[in-house]
């Protein structure tokens, strides 16, 4: 028999006691999809589609990725440090050439 989490919907191996999506402790087993929040659309496909961590259509995951926008900021500063110390360097030598 499927299962599934009271919080987020997410479909449950059976004998697991937390969500491996969002943590939710699994303690009243739900048998059918959770009905908390309501339909939306994918802005992957458009698609009209349930309260979900996967679009059942076109099969993107629907979840944020914050560590990538974190890896790529993290990027960005690194680059706009060797500029700012290149430019420093620069500017020294023409002070003291």
């Amino acid at each position: 028999m499927t299962k599934f989490c009271d919080k987020c919907g997410n479909e449950l191996k059976e004998d697991v006691k937390f969500c491996d999506k969002c943590g939710n402790k699994v303690n009243n087993i739900n048998n059918s999809p959770s009905t908390t929040g309501t339909t939306y659309s994918c802005p992957y496909c458009g698609k009209t589609i349930p309260y979900s961590t996967k679009c059942p259509y076109c099969g993107k995951s629907l979840q944020n990725n914050d560590d990538a926008a974190k890896c790529g900021l993290g990027v960005i500063g690194i680059f706009l440090l060797i500029i700012v110390i290149s430019g420093l360097c620069g500017f020294l030598l023409l002070i003291f050439a």
